[in-house]
């Protein structure tokens, strides 16, 4: 894990270009095995910055337990989660 943590703002760089995305702070408290941030999607030439979200990058476990999480966030639609 110490590798990740050494790699994420490359990631969250990398994420951010890829999507066009302005990335803020983290939230603090910072989560144990995710970084989760606010961010908008970046506007084109002459339009305004749009559409918020919130960046998460989360480590990889070899036992693959995070591989529902995209699913269970998307049943919770925020409500609990």
């Amino acid at each position: 894990m110490a590798s990740w943590v050494a790699d994420l703002p490359g990631i969250v760089a990398g994420l951010a270009e890829h999507w066009m995305l302005r990335v803020g702070q983290p939230f603090q408290p910072g989560g144990f095995c995710s970084w989760t941030a606010p961010a908008t999607r970046l506007g084109g030439p002459g339009t305004a910055d749009s559409d918020e979200f919130v960046l998460k990058v989360a480590f990889r476990f070899d036992t693959g337990e995070q591989r529902d999480e995209a699913a269970a966030l998307r049943v919770w639609d925020g409500d609990g989660a």
